[in-house]
């Protein structure tokens, strides 16, 4: 199935576009108003899009002006889970599991190293890469501050793209240090953050919107067993196949055999999940030692050792590339 994303949280991106008094070219336009507000439509069809947009808006900085401009409410049923989260952490967790209902454009990984932690973000697009990645990481962002009543403050955000205008500018929007042409697309910052409460938590709130979450999932036809189990293993990497199984209630000759009906296995699956994990981390900075432990390796050698078994080279290697 193509990746996709909904038009509601595209129609927040070009309220931007508007207060540059900018418009779009008339096929463009049309296109959109073919579509409803909760539509969704495939991914590639927003090449086109956002190529016009950085056009009529002619800043090198649309991307982030925009994504800093969305709120909880443009994210669907997922701005109001967030909401309703108790504090960060959970509402950051909340965003890993659920962020294909407001768009398939990329995906995020949240990784602790001692008191620092780090939220990456790994798309699945090229077209104005810069620009979309910059409107994403913008939107968590001003999300995130929203949801904590500004007391959010990341210790510094790192792009992997080169910088299209003076760093400080962007600083200056952003309101924290800001790293461009990096290894990875991060948001850094002390974990003591993820403790900050949210300003609208409610337990009863929640527990309704992740039913409505868990629905629009399957509606999504993004919630395949084997994609459920995907994600437990992002979540919980250096768990085993019995730990896996006992989160989803059966046991672990259960899990593989209807793993086995969609034509994998658990080994299958947990060694796919680690090295795109690994990859992601690799990108980010991370030490070989910190991403053993964080996988469930005994040491940084095995790791190694599985890491060229998935991709054939080692970490360093990979990092040297």
């Amino acid at each position: 199935m193509p990746l996709t994303v909904t038009i509601h949280f595209t129609r927040a991106i070009l309220k931007t576009l508007q207060r540059h008094s900018a418009e779009l070219p008339a096929d463009i336009q049309s296109w959109l108003a073919s579509h409803s507000e909760h539509e969704r439509v495939p991914l590639r069809s927003l090449d086109a899009l956002w190529e016009a947009c950085v056009a009529a808006s002619q800043d090198p900085l649309f991307g982030l002006r925009a994504g800093l401009n969305v709120q909880p409410a443009n994210l669907d049923v997922v701005g109001f889970l967030l909401m309703s989260c108790d504090n960060l952490e959970e509402a950051l967790d909340a965003l890993i599991d659920y962020h294909r209902i407001v768009g398939e454009g990329g995906e995020f990984t949240l990784t602790r190293t001692g008191t620092e932690c780090r939220l990456i973000y790994a798309p699945h697009y090229e077209t104005c890469r810069d620009q979309r990645v910059s409107a994403v990481m913008g939107a968590t962002l001003a999300v995130s501050r929203w949801l904590t009543d500004g007391a959010f403050k990341p210790q510094r955000i790192t792009f992997a793209h080169p910088a299209a205008v003076d760093v400080a500018l962007a600083e200056q929007l952003t309101g924290c240090p800001v790293a461009y042409d990096q290894i990875a697309d991060v948001f850094v910052f002390d974990a003591s953050q993820l403790q900050l409460p949210m300003v609208q938590s409610n337990a009863q709130v929640f527990e309704r919107m992740r039913v409505l979450a868990d629905e629009a999932l399957q509606r999504l036809g993004s919630s395949s067993f084997s994609r459920a189990v995907a994600d437990l293993i992002r979540k919980h990497p250096a768990a085993g196949k019995d730990d896996i199984a006992e989160l989803l209630h059966m046991s672990g000759r259960h899990l593989n055999r209807k793993l086995g009906l969609e034509g994998g296995s658990f080994k299958l699956l947990q060694d796919d999940v680690r090295a795109t994990v690994a990859e992601q981390m690799l990108d980010a900075g991370s030490h070989a030692m910190d991403i053993a432990a964080h996988l469930g390796f005994a040491d940084e050698r095995s790791f190694a050792k599985a890491f060229k078994r998935w991709r054939g080279i080692t970490p360093a290697q990979f990092k040297a590339r």
